[in-house]
């Protein structure tokens, strides 16, 4: 065997939290602690004489739970005392570590390590007090016992699938550790697992559901399509968070019920419902929200189990607006110097036989979506004025940067005004019929953008244009203007919300009561047991309850951050709980929200900090063990993402960033201490599945 290839006692070294987990972490220098005994439970069996009296055969056999954990702690006694005999009367996690090169006293500096949950000290023996003659050191040992040993390593990340057609949004895991027996064949944690999918163009056009049944190594589509009778559903819908628990009869389980809630933001869809399944196949509907309620974030749905299942949604409005006069609507035409054309009865982008570029911009009146709003779906119709069926057209749609945009006037008027930073690609548009109506594609982030300006009003003007982009030449399309009179204007669609719901349900979905009306829209939501819980939402909105959501009060103690959105949290007790916000701040509490406090990490190699990021999940395994994903930006806008984890409750966090990381990840399933799933997309769209392992 070659020098370093396994592990030797000098490197090793012991740490200790006196305060418990999320506190500050302590190095225990110059202690050994040479053995560790880990009981795995007594096994008893019963027997029964076989009916020829030639011996015996075993009829039961029984495994008892793990007794505790048992070691002993020695060291030198110094002139102060030393952390553990400081300590004697209180349980406190400690940690081994090991690590073969390196600081021995920093904390994540390891390979293997094991977290002794909750070490009570037993008895405390000192040696070589006092002697008449020769000087021995005097020493001490303490012999301690611990509720758990949970061993972890360094971890990598592994792309499981690549390249599926479109986002992949939520996951989960359903099944539970088994060995084989009686209950059925063995299979290990994290074998069973769903994740929820945007709507696939081919396929119907409505969100999908993947499945493993191996543990990641394999995910195929569910044949059903959970949405495709639903209520008032249109193509686009996405399944935006997925759950799943098992479903008892009789004192035994009959299956696993996986639950997914659709966002409902493709528009005019109706009512908000989830769908259910119990053999992975077809799918059954059920009505939660009211018309134009939608779902919006991975963790709007949550199920503890089939009695305690929770969906929150924002409640929406629909609003429909359009240009009212002459030179709210325009196009120009980049050739002979640029022309505009302000009473045009047609608006037209592309090229026309001479290469010329034209575009188009339109004046939206009086939209009455008030500041702070959030945007959960917008799109324009318009009515087509002219058939077009010639070469191909692509465009790009920008909203103008300006919370008070006046009537268009010149050529240069028209050019000179600010875009936002968003925009949406309508790539390849196909022919056109008149006067048949054409729809955008959706255009929410960019009227996000103008809602968010300072100085945005409800009742403001709001701008939008269509560019063309690399379109053949004699390629354009055409929409009928204000001025056209025969035909009707474009008309901008837009779902806003302000408020947001809290519904249960105590039957595994089956029927929901509306529970809590919350001040601002809601995105994610999670319980520790049948009483605690939180939820949260946009504009720093937090919701607590401890009666199972008989109840629930908006705390009087806040982060601090009103203007900030919250996308994911966690709760490990009615006193500990985590929040993840949209601007990438991790923030906890642990009092039952009556104060906060910022936990600050390191930041990924290679972030650009002056470009947006955000934490878009969070999950802890126990109250030692958590994960969250980070979405952020690489220098020169590459869009990027990491994966977070602490094995000591959240006071340090370490990261892995995968090697094909030019994409975001939208959630996290963690499993263990060793397995997380992780799931996004790529920058263009395409999904991919990752799983966090132990580092060969």
């Amino acid at each position: 065997m070659t020098p370093n290839e396994h592990f030797t006692s000098n490197m090793g070294t012991l740490f200790v939290q006196p305060d418990g987990p999320n506190t500050e972490v302590y190095p225990l220098a110059c202690h050994d602690l040479p053995d560790l005994t880990k009981p795995q439970g007594d096994v008893t069996q019963r027997l029964c004489p076989e009916r020829r009296g030639l011996g015996w055969r075993i009829v039961t056999v029984n495994k008892s739970a793990p007794d505790r954990v048992t070691f002993t702690v020695s060291t030198y006694v110094g002139p102060t005392a030393d952390w553990l005999e400081a300590n004697i009367g209180c349980a406190m996690p400690i940690y081994i570590h090991q690590n073969r090169c390196g600081r021995v006293d920093s904390f994540l500096n390891y390979e293997r390590a094991q977290v002794l949950q909750y070490g009570k000290i037993l008895s405390h023996s000192e040696t070589g007090l006092v002697a008449r003659e020769g000087n021995d050191s005097t020493e001490q040992s303490f012999d301690v016992s611990a509720d758990f040993a949970e061993l972890y390593y360094q971890q990598i990340v592994r792309t499981l699938i690549s390249g599926q057609a479109v986002a992949i949004n939520d996951v989960i895991f359903a099944d539970l550790k088994q060995c084989v027996g009686s209950c059925g064949e063995a299979f290990d944690l994290g074998s069973l697992g769903f994740a929820g999918l945007d709507s696939i163009v081919g396929v119907g056009q409505y969100g999908d559901v993947l499945v493993t049944y191996d543990g990641g190594t394999t995910w195929t589509l569910i044949a059903g399509h959970p949405f495709s009778q639903g209520t008032a559903v249109l193509p686009g819908d996405q399944v935006i968070s997925v759950t799943a628990f098992p479903v008892f009869a009789n004192g035994q389980v009959t299956g696993i019920r996986v639950m997914v809630v659709r966002d409902n933001a493709s528009g005019g869809n109706g009512a908000l419902d989830i769908a259910y399944s119990y053999d992975h196949a077809e799918w059954a509907n059920v009505v939660v929200g009211a018309a134009g309620n939608v779902a919006q974030w991975n963790g709007a749905l949550f199920a503890l189990n089939e009695q305690n299942v929770y969906l929150t949604h924002s409640n929406a409005t629909p609003s429909l607006y359009y240009p009212t006069e002459s030179a709210d609507d325009a196009d120009v035409d980049s050739g002979a110097g640029g022309t505009i054309q302000l009473a045009a009865v047609t608006l037209t982008w592309g090229k026309d036989a001479a290469g010329d570029v034209w575009d188009a911009g339109i004046r939206f009146r009086s939209v009455a979506v008030p500041p702070g709003a959030n945007i959960h779906a917008a799109w324009i119709n318009g009515v087509c004025a002219v058939n077009a069926a010639n070469n191909t057209c692509n465009a790009r749609l920008y909203g103008e940067l300006n919370a008070t945009p006046a009537l268009f006037t010149t050529y240069a008027n028209f050019i000179g005004r600010a875009r936002t930073v968003a925009f949406t690609e309508w790539p390849a548009i196909p022919a056109w019929v008149t006067p048949n109506i054409y729809t955008t594609p959706d255009i929410t982030t960019l009227i996000q953008e103008i809602v968010d300006l300072g100085g945005w009003l409800s009742g403001n003007d709001l701008v939008v244009f269509v560019e063309d982009t690399t379109s053949d030449a004699t390629a354009d399309r055409n929409w009928a203007s204000w001025d056209h009179g025969a035909l009707d204007e474009p008309e901008l669609y837009i779902y806003w919300s302000v408020a947001g719901s809290i519904s249960k349900s105590t039957d595994g979905g089956l029927t929901w009561t509306l529970q809590q009306l919350t001040n601002d829209s809601m995105n994610y939501i999670k319980f520790c047991n049948e009483n605690d819980g939180i939820a949260v939402g946009d504009t720093e909105e937090i919701w607590i309850t401890n009666d199972g959501g008989i109840q629930w009060q908006a705390p009087s103690g806040l982060p601090g951050k009103a203007a900030i959105d919250i996308l994911c949290c966690d709760i490990i007790d009615r006193y500990r709980m985590w929040v993840g916000f949209e601007d990438g701040q991790l923030w906890y509490t642990r009092d039952g929200s009556l104060t906060w406090t910022r936990r600050h990490f390191t930041l990924p190699a290679g972030m650009d900090t002056a470009q947006t990021y955000q934490i878009n999940d969070i999950q802890f395994v126990d109250e030692f063990c958590g994960r969250f994903v980070l979405q952020f930006q690489r220098t020169g806008s590459v869009a990027a993402t990491a994966v977070y984890r602490t094995t000591n409750g959240g006071l340090s966090w370490e990261y892995e960033i995968p090697v094909d990381t030019v994409f975001n990840w939208n959630a996290l399933w963690a499993c263990d201490y060793h397995k997380a799933f992780l799931v996004g997309e790529m920058t263009a769209g395409a999904g991919q599945i990752h799983v966090t392992e132990d580092r060969p």
